[in-house]
Parts: C-alpha cells; sequence; structure tokens
C-alpha cells in the first residue's frame, strides 16, 4: 500500500543501510513484495536489522555529499562537498572534491542544510550529509546522513589540507575545532575511483581468489595527505579476497589545479596500475575517464547505464582488439612454454630453440584462448627464426585475422616482454600463471591490461549433461540465503529459483526457460562455488 501511496517507481532501501546494500527499486505494484522482501534479507545480513525504508525513485539525479565535523562545544564546520554520481548497484565507484559545474548559490545552500541538519540532533562527531539533486531544477533532497568517515573522505582531505581522521580523534576526545569556517579553503580538485575485485562484464559481479600481483604506480603514498598518488588498501600482494567482505581492493586519489589536471594524474595512475589474478575493474575505470561525458562532467547515478554502449564496446574494433591481444597472448606463451632452465642450458644450440623448426614442413598448433570473456580460437605457425604466423578465428567474424609476428623476447626475471606484431613495437610488463584447468597470461602495455586464459583441456574426462536438461550454475561463490522451489515444481522463465549472498550483496537466480526442477539439493545456508550446478530444468 505504501508503494502505491509513493507511486512507481520506489526505492526500497535498508533503514540501516550504507554502500548500496539493501537497496531495491520497485517499478510495478507486481515487483513490489520481491523487491521489499528481497532488501529486507539483505539489510538482515548486513546491518542486522530487516527494517526498510520507502522512498520516491528521482531517475536521473546526481549524488551531492557534504562533509561535516561537528565538536562537544557546539561548533559545525564543513569541509565542502564531493560528487559521488558515478555508480554501480547504487554504490559510488568514483568520487570528486568538489562538486563540478554548480554555483555559489547552491554550494552556500547545501552547505547550510547540511550544517542545519548537524545542528537539529546536536551531532558531534565526524558525519557525511547525503542528497539526492535534481540537476534540471537544482532542487535537492535530504537522503540521510552517514554517521562516520566514509571510504571517499580522501578527496575531501586533498582539496582542504585537513586530516580528518586526526580531526575526528581529537573531537571524541573532547578538543575544540582548532579551526573557523573562513579558514577552511578548498584548493584544486581530487578524484578517488574505488578498485574492486569484480567483473564489470558480467554484472559487475564479485569475485574471490588469490591476490597475485598488486603494483601500484611509483612514488605512491598510502593513508597520509600527498599531492602525488594516494592508495589505501587493506591487502597485499599474496593475499587471498574471500567472500566474507565488500570485494574493494583499494582506493586510489589523485589530485591536480583543476579537475582536468585531477582526471589526467588518475588516467596515468589507472595506466601504471598492476592487479591480477582476479577480475577487476580497472579496464572499465579506465573507459569511464576517458568518456566525453564524463570529462564534461555530464554525470548523474545513471551514468553508466545511460552510456552502456560506449562503456561496454562490442562489434568489429571489439573484435579486431582482441585479435591483436590474442597474437601477443599467443606469442608469449608460445615463447614461455619451455621451462626456464631449459633455455639457459640449450641457449646456442639447436635442441634449445624454440622456433617449431621442422626439416620439411611448417608446424602448426591450434590453441584456445579467452580474452575479455571472448572465446578465439589462434593457429600459430612456427617460422623460421623464432617467428610465428598467428591466425585468429572468432564465431562473429568471416574469415580469420592474420597477424605477422616477429622478434620475440621475454624476461622472466624482471617479466617484461618485447614483441613486433604487424610490423609494430609492442612491450609491456607480464605475469604468466600456470594451473591445471587453464593457465592464464596478464598483460599491462600502453597504459591498458588485459588477460588471456588457455585451457587445459582433458578430453578423456569430459563429463556431458543429460539430454534435454539445462543446467543452472551460481555465476558467483557465496551462501544460499533462501531456496524458492523444490524438485518436481514446475516453473515458468523468469520465476526465482533461489536466493545468493557474497560479500553482502543478494542476487536472485531465475529460471532461464519454463521447465520442471531437478537435481536441486542444496538448502538454506548452504555454500557454493562459482561454476557449480545449483539444479536442472528438463
Amino acid at each position: 500500500q505504501g508503494c502505491k501511496e509513493i507511486g512507481f517507481p520506489v526505492l526500497v532501501k535498508a533503514a540501516l543501510g550504507g554502500g548500496g546494500k539493501g537497496m531495491k527499486i520497485a517499478t510495478s505494484e507486481a515487483d513490489c513484495v520481491d523487491a521489499i522482501q528481497s532488501a529486507q534479507r539483505e539489510a538482515l545480513s548486513s546491518f542486522g536489522d530487516q527494517r526498510v525504508l520507502l522512498e520516491k525513485y528521482v531517475g536521473q539525479p546526481r549524488h551531492i555529499e557534504v562533509q561535516l565535523v561537528a565538536d562537544t562545544h557546539g561548533n559545525v564546520l564543513h569541509f565542502y562537498e564531493r560528487d559521488c554520481s558515478v555508480q554501480r548497484r547504487h554504490q559510488k565507484i568514483i568520487e570528486e572534491a568538489p562538486a563540478f559545474g554548480i554555483s555559489e548559490d547552491f554550494r552556500n545552500a547545501i552547505h547550510k542544510a547540511a550544517i542545519d541538519s548537524a545542528r537539529a540532533v546536536g551531532y558531534e562527531n565526524a558525519g557525511t550529509v547525503e542528497f539526492l539533486v535534481d540537476a534540471d531544477t537544482w532542487e535537492f533532497y535530504f537522503m540521510e546522513m552517514n554517521t562516520r568517515l566514509q571510504v571517499e573522505h580522501p578527496v575531501s582531505e586533498s582539496i582542504t589540507g585537513v586530516d580528518l581522521v586526526e580531526l575526528q580523534l581529537r573531537v571524541a576526545s573532547g578538543e575544540a575545532l582548532p579551526f573557523k569556517q573562513e579558514d577552511v579553503k578548498c584548493n584544486g580538485h581530487a578524484v578517488e575511483v574505488r578498485l574492486y575485485a569484480e567483473n564489470p562484464n558480467n554484472d559487475f559481479l564479485p569475485a574471490t581468489g588469490k591476490l597475485s600481483r598488486l603494483q601500484v604506480p611509483r612514488e605512491t603514498r598510502e593513508f597520509e595527505l600527498t599531492d602525488a598518488v594516494r592508495v589505501d588498501s587493506g591487502v597485499r600482494e599474496g593475499d587471498t579476497v574471500t567472500d566474507y567482505y565488500d570485494p574493494m581492493i583499494a582506493k586510489m586519489i589523485t589530485r591536480g589545479e583543476d579537475r582536468g589536471a585531477a582526471i589526467a594524474e588518475m588516467q596515468k595512475a589507472l595506466g601504471e596500475l598492476q592487479i591480477a589474478d582476479l577480475p577487476n575493474n580497472v579496464s572499465f575505470l579506465q573507459t569511464i575517464m576517458k568518456h566525453d561525458k564524463f570529462l564534461e562532467g555530464d554525470i548523474e547515478t545513471n551514468f553508466i547505464p545511460k552510456y552502456e554502449k560506449d562503456l561496454f564496446p562490442g562489434g568489429e574494433t571489439f573484435l579486431a582488439d582482441n585479435s591483436l591481444k590474442s597474437a601477443i597472448a599467443v606469442a608469449l606463451k608460445c615463447k614461455l612454454e619451455a621451462p626456464a632452465g631449459d633455455l639457459e642450458a640449450q641457449a646456442g644450440g639447436p635442441w634449445g630453440a624454440l622456433d617449431g623448426f621442422r626439416s620439411h614442413l611448417v608446424y602448426r598448433r591450434g590453441l584456445e584462448v579467452s580474452v575479455d570473456d571472448e572465446e578465439i580460437v589462434a593457429h600459430a605457425s612456427y617460422l623460421r627464426g623464432g617467428d610465428l604466423a598467428i591466425e585468429v578465428s572468432h564465431e562473429s567474424s568471416p574469415s580469420p585475422l592474420a597477424h605477422s609476428v616477429n622478434n620475440v623476447s621475454v624476461d622472466r626475471l624482471s617479466s617484461r616482454f618485447h614483441a613486433e606484431i604487424d610490423g609494430k613495437r609492442h612491450h609491456g610488463d607480464f605475469l604468466y600463471l600456470r594451473g591445471g584447468d587453464q593457465d592464464a597470461i596478464h598483460i599491462w602495455m600502453d597504459g591498458s591490461h588485459f588477460a588471456a586464459t588457455f585451457p587445459n583441456v582433458d578430453y578423456g574426462n569430459a563429463e556431458l549433461e543429460e539430454g534435454g536438461k539445462k543446467s543452472i550454475t551460481s555465476p558467483m561463490p557465496g551462501r544460499v540465503v533462501e531456496v524458492f522451489v523444490e524438485n518436481g515444481q514446475q516453473v515458468s522463465k523468469g520465476d526465482v529459483i533461489l536466493a545468493l549472498e557474497a560479500m553482502k550483496m543478494e542476487l536472485t537466480i531465475k529460471a532461464t526457460k519454463e521447465g520442471v526442477v531437478h537435481g536441486l539439493s542444496l538448502a538454506k545456508d548452504s555454500k557454493v562455488s562459482e561454476g557449480d550446478v545449483l539444479a536442472y530444468l528438463d
């Protein structure tokens, strides 16, 4: 009834929530109950309280928030505002300060509203008052107050030069704020990105596993005020990202004299960042940072779905890019496959040469390779002198794309490579990971990263699904929070089978076709891994 009174679309959100958790959108009366129940389960899991709020969903707002610190002596100061409009799953991934393209009258009004809110409740502590802003009318609506320092507080520190963590501790110990509002100056512009273990190409589902490489830009500072690149992280190279916590690996902050300079610094820093062997959002963030509308400051909370075609490219250009990437990866794999010891022991001799030499024939081998979730078949022909001729085929391409590969060299100690592809020199860093099911090569070059995986297929141990049955598999590791059907039950396409939770995020698994459920053996609180079969439909 509450949803109908407000009018659809309605936003359902956890009463004690934050970080986009426990938030669902009901666009009609038909999905209202599911949205409320899902939000309640996620709220209970994340915050220990299943109460939810209903409010009108504003379709195209900007998310602007004001940083405050209030002491026990009646003083409340603002430390300017932040724009956190670029979000996915209602959770911020890019934050900047100050907000771009707002008038001084608006800035003063939103600062005053935030301070008045804190005074009205006698607030004492660091905190953030969040508003939804209608960019057409510049009306703003109170959303919530976060009674703590938030993930994005470093951008406020960067533009004011104030250590907000220290200030919060001083205020908590009873000290008065050491300066007045007019002493808090805004200098320059700062941008922060959140680096997540997730797959942007698969609806941003979180990922788990070992962090085989975490290499930050040179001259990076951590947890301190700096004009250099700042990276704050709770993990280190070699650590494991689990499904017990939020999948954020780190946050990276840059500063410049203006917004353009801060973004340019971030583009450079993202190009120097190296993360493997987990799916992550670095390349996706790079794409956003180069987007014309983002650079113009034309941002809103629907930025990602609005420009989905630009941010998730496909088509001929995508295939051509992946063809080149595949050629580079195949060339490196051919070079890296022999143990390093054999190369050193037999250097200079014909038996140590990895040039595929045949006395009468050209050696040609086929490899399956996946690049950026695209399944590709490559054929490598070994030519004299260690050169390669590589053909790349894809189901969407009418004919293979050919590449000439020359002068490939790898340095295992420094993880550097050089290769000439179609007459153009390429060089960069690599990480070669060998595994039971697949080998992976991570490559960083020209300020970007990609990963190529090569399956190690055991054709003698292949399993076939029973004819006519379609398996429903888990898209992520997690815990079963609710099972909605039972074996033998008839379901329609779109019916909810069960709900999974991972990293405090709930995902409903729905039937992809009409059928009868079989093979469902999971119960509430069962643990599943990515790719596990949950049930069958026939």
